[in-house]
């Protein structure tokens, strides 16, 4: 059998993600040899799994109208197929045979689940690689290519997002928080976190119609968002609990923005619109540090503490620790 003819990180596909994030996706699949001319896979066949080629080749041949054959595509080592089963549930729209004795890695639908839930970021960065290929592939079928779009943007969106808010959801936040801190530790950077509370947003969720509690929730998010950078990270923590991480902010730089978010919600005219004449106001708690002070675990439990005390003093309020 052939050795490997491309290192890991000269695959396309795998060009975004390090010798670890690859090593994570590698050992999630399955290394399969195969020997020349055998079907990996047939026409109109069902199948829940893509391949990346490694070594060899693979051609690709599909039914025309008339009932004849021809040959679609070749692929070659670094290259990947099977993409639209794996992510659609479609039918096999051609089959796929060996022409050399070729080393093929395996990538079930599980397996790509299993890594954006260990690796969210790097999974995030793989879907836009698929995507950005596929559309190269596919830039003369315009159908397609819509499609192959839609599907690349949704599934990061479903997988790594709040539904209902569209922020990022918790398990994006632990990862962002986690390789925040690396960065600020390796760098001597400041990090800040901010944990948020919509005040009172059960009582006033329950005198709402119930299609207006999930808006106005959707409307404080939005009202978050614009006040935050592109490096930064919003996310819904849970119920009406938002959370941020700050890259580059210390506390002061933090607490300003946390400031400039409880001035836009409480000033919102979209509250007496929605049915909340009373309004909806925020509470939030930040609290930072720098260079090797930067934990995860101790500045979101700062953060809370902090957070706890602005909901304390009155609500609609900041607390900063540090």
């Amino acid at each position: 059998m052939a050795d490997l003819q491309v290192p890991w990180s000269a695959i396309p596909l795998l060009s975004s993600l390090d010798e670890t994030e690859i090593g994570v996706l590698a050992g999630l699949g399955r290394l399969l040899e195969v020997e020349r001319d055998r079907l990996v896979f047939a026409e109109g066949d069902a199948g829940d799994e893509m391949y990346i080629v490694l070594s060899g080749t693979v051609a690709a041949r599909g039914s025309l109208p008339d009932g004849s054959q021809r040959d679609v595509a070749t692929f070659l080592p670094g290259d990947f197929f099977g993409e639209m089963g794996i992510f659609e549930g479609r039918q096999r729209s051609a089959s796929c045979r060996t022409t050399a004795p070729t080393r093929l890695l395996r990538l079930t639908e599980e397996a790509l689940r299993l890594f954006g839930q260990t690796r969210p970021e790097a999974a995030v960065r793989l879907l836009g690689a698929l995507a950005a290929i596929v559309t190269r592939r596919l830039r003369e079928k315009s159908g397609l290519l819509g499609s192959m779009v839609d599907w690349g943007e949704q599934a990061a969106r479903r997988a790594f997002t709040d539904d209902t808010t569209g922020a990022y959801n918790r398990r994006y936040f632990d990862h962002a928080l986690a390789d925040g801190a690396e960065a600020a530790r390796r760098g001597g950077a400041p990090l800040a976190v901010v944990m948020a509370d919509v005040d009172n947003f059960r009582r006033t969720n329950e005198s709402l119609p119930p299609p207006a509690g999930d808006t106005a929730l959707r409307e404080v998010t939005g009202l978050f968002r614009q006040h935050l950078r592109e490096a930064d990270t919003l996310a819904r923590y849970g119920g009406d609990e938002l959370a941020l991480v700050l890259p580059g902010r210390t506390g002061q730089e933090a607490a300003a923005v946390c400031e400039r978010i409880r001035l836009a919600v409480v000033s919102s005219p979209r509250w007496r619109e929605l049915g909340a004449p009373d309004g909806l106001t925020v509470s939030l708690g930040c609290a930072a540090a720098v260079g090797e002070a930067a934990d995860p675990a101790d500045l979101l439990r700062r953060a809370d503490d902090a957070l706890y005390r602005a909901k304390r003093s009155g609500k609609n309020a900041v607390a900063c620790d540090g």
